[in-house]
């Protein structure tokens, strides 16, 4: 039916790049170095800016925080360098493309203390430690030798991977493919997991999604309308210009979902959870918006 991982090029000043798996643009974007301002396609023909695709801006970028803590600590465990700046370390080299327009922004002076404050507490940590290096060299040897003996008696199972090309049914696994236009009227999908994925199009009338994982999945011009959705989670997924007539969204997670332009008439919304979400008019449902949508205030 469909085949493929969610892949993205990057425009920026009309310079293209990629691709890249949405994985690794949503941290980018979670660490400044995507901007919401960016262009993204799937194609290389359609372009959006980032910001307009749901399943790419992770929600601490979407709600920060008071003062903007929770999208610190988020980009605090996201982050991988290092305690200090190797851009401060040496002197500019010709040629050297990792330099320019295109590098990383100066970051808040409380992220460059966290990476600070990490790196001395392991110094600390392994300066305070009992002297008895020979033993753990001999230890850690030991360790070695019994693991590599458990995995070559008892290799451990592949990781397991989206099945894009299975058959629908009940638990199936389509994380993260490519499914635009695909035909699922009445399918039987309770339980399956859909993060991610490409649904743009689809036809999804009267299809059982009871307890799905959607969750930043691109559902722009589904038709859903009669489909069953209890409990499902569609946290932040794109939802624009959607069909959703006689849909069956109780306590479904619709938070940062957007559903600009999305057709509702007769969809059954109770303890649906909507706040953060874009209302098919266009406003930010706020704090509190359960079953409906309240205006978040300025």
């Amino acid at each position: 039916m469909a085949s493929g991982r969610n892949l993205w090029y990057l425009r920026r000043a009309g310079r293209v790049q990629g691709p890249y798996v949405t994985g690794l643009v949503r941290r980018y974007v979670l660490l400044g170095r995507i901007r919401l301002d960016d262009e993204v396609s799937q194609d290389r023909e359609t372009w959006r800016r980032v910001g307009e695709v749901a399943a790419l801006v992770p929600e601490e970028v979407r709600d920060p925080g008071p003062d903007g803590e929770r999208l610190l600590q988020a980009r605090l465990r996201a982050d991988e360098r290092g305690p200090e700046d190797r851009r401060r370390r040496r002197a500019p080299v010709p040629g050297d493309r990792r330099r320019g327009p295109d590098r990383r922004a100066p970051e808040p002076e409380p992220l460059v203390q966290g990476r600070r404050l990490w790196a001395r507490t392991l110094r600390e940590r392994y300066r305070s430690r009992p002297r008895y290096r020979a033993q753990a060299a001999l230890t850690v040897g030991l360790v070695a030798l019994l693991a590599v003996g458990v995995f070559t008696l008892n290799p451990p199972p592949p990781p397991s991977a989206p099945a894009c090309a299975a058959p629908p049914g009940p638990g199936v696994d389509w994380a993260g493919c490519r499914l635009t236009g695909a035909r699922l009227a009445g399918a039987e999908l309770a339980g399956a997991r859909l993060r991610e994925a490409v649904l743009r199009g689809a036809k999804l009338a009267g299809a059982d999604l009871g307890g799905a994982d959607l969750a930043y999945a691109d559902l722009s011009a589904a038709d859903l309308s009669g489909a069953r959705l209890q409990g499902a989670r569609l946290t932040g997924a794109g939802l624009q210009n959607a069909l959703l007539e006689g849909a069956d969204l109780r306590g479904a997670r619709l938070d940062y979902a957007d559903l600009t332009g999305a057709s509702l008439a007769g969809a059954r919304l109770e303890g649906a959870v909507l706040e953060r979400a874009i209302w098919t008019d266009g406003i930010t449902c706020g704090p509190g918006s359960v079953g409906t949508c309240i205006p978040a205030t300025p």
